[in-house]
């Protein structure tokens, strides 16, 4: 009888088991064996109360099914049709149209570099923009590769070549904080995730520092710019300053400290790549990429 209810309330299409679909599952099993095991010999009469009997043992059979067997219908029917697996909607993130326009519109390393002569507040020349640097200039340029953890280090704004849609364009660093940019592209400001800036940056950049060295510096030498590379060299290997003019013996150890720090050419001797890397990251009154305050 059991399999007669859910049998005809799958048939039916009832997710659960009523109890007149019970009922019905009950007579249909009874005619069928009324019909099979009928015999011609001639029963002796039923008293009325066997039927009442039976009745009553039927009804209480059909309740104790229509609360026991709808869970079992439920398990069944997961186990043979299950759903379909319920996917939360993924929020669809995409590279920001805004910014996209605007960097394909910066094609010019002309201009996003007389945007980074602005943010040191100055005006470019036309020979500056090509990041030509004049031996009297007051800043100059220079074009280098790394990452994010040497711009980190530096400090300092920077153009980024970028590749957008395989055409290279350019934009301002302004900013970087964490796993955030900022940058400045047609006059705008643009932050932005770090992550979308990676697939586009192979690394090149181009920057701007202040020069305080003319000479390369050495052993036996004297001035002002001796005194200044004492100073330097102390604030960046912690060590104590000592305000002389005299390039001596403790000083080219500080030197050559400072180049095997640097994974340089180790020499004692100041010159212009050892000045130029200390001048990066040395410099006073600078612009940041730091959040300011």
């Amino acid at each position: 009888m059991c399999d007669a209810a859910l049998k005809q309330a799958y048939q039916a299409g009832e997710p659960t088991l009523s109890l007149a679909r019970i009922k019905l599952a009950c007579q249909e099993v009874m005619s069928f064996q009324s019909s099979v095991y009928q015999v011609a010999s001639a029963k002796p009469p039923v008293p009325k109360l066997s039927y009442l009997s039976s009745a009553l043992g039927g009804i209480a059979l059909a309740v104790v099914l229509a609360w026991q067997l709808p869970p079992q219908l439920d398990r069944v029917m997961q186990h043979y049709f299950p759903l379909p697996e319920v996917v939360p909607p993924t929020e669809q993130r995409v590279f920001p149209q805004a910014l996209r326009s605007a960097l394909l519109n910066a094609t010019s390393s002309e201009h996003a570099l007389e945007t980074l002569y602005a943010v040191w507040g100055y005006q470019a020349s036309v020979l500056e923009q090509f990041c030509q640097t004049q031996a009297d200039a007051v800043l100059w340029c220079e074009e280098q590769t790394g990452d994010w953890s040497t711009l980190q280090t530096y400090d300092l704004p920077a153009v980024l070549t970028l590749m957008m849609d395989d055409v290279p364009t350019y934009a301002v660093l302004y900013r970087l904080t964490g796993d955030q940019a900022e940058l400045l592209v047609g006059g705008e400001r643009y932050r932005i995730a770090r992550q979308w800036l990676e697939p586009l940056w192979n690394g090149q950049f181009s920057l701007l520092w202040q020069a305080s060295f003319s000479r390369t510096l050495k052993q036996g030498m004297q001035g002002a710019d001796v005194a200044l590379l004492e100073s330097k060299l102390a604030q960046v290997l912690g060590e104590p300053e000592r305000p002389r003019e005299q390039f001596d013996k403790d000083l080219s150890r500080k030197v050559e400290l400072f180049q095997r720090w640097q994974n340089m050419h180790v020499d004692g001797i100041a010159g212009r790549q050892t000045l130029r890397r200390l001048e990066l990251l040395t410099q006073q009154q600078a612009p940041s990429l730091k959040e300011e305050g």
